[in-house]
């Protein structure tokens, strides 16, 4: 089992800067992968059961549909990990696509 740190976060909003908690978006990335990964094992697992089932063929392809779009967030999730993990030991670290006030 994975282990999700931290608990809390050192995040701070503080006037007009906001101070993030590295450590805190490792963490969530790693419980998207977790997350991402249990998904595509019960979804590939259900279309699986139903393999066998004659009439499952529109419940085998929407868990397919569903299957494919798991599989891009955990693309997104493994690539957003190891960008975080590796990002450790560069010296800058550059936040990008933050949005703009509305």
């Amino acid at each position: 089992m994975m282990k999700f740190e931290p608990l809390t976060t050192e995040h701070d909003l503080s006037a007009d800067i906001v101070q993030i908690d590295y450590k805190a978006l490792i963490a969530v990335a790693q419980y998207a992968l977790y997350t991402a990964t249990s998904a595509i094992i019960a979804q590939a697992s259900e279309i699986q059961d139903n393999a066998v089932i004659p009439s499952s063929g529109i419940n085998t392809y929407l868990t397919a549909r569903q299957l494919q779009h798991t599989a891009r967030s955990l693309t997104v999730a493994a690539e957003t990990v190891h960008a975080l993990v590796e990002g450790i030991t560069r010296s800058e670290k550059i936040l990008i696509n933050i949005p703009k006030d509305s």
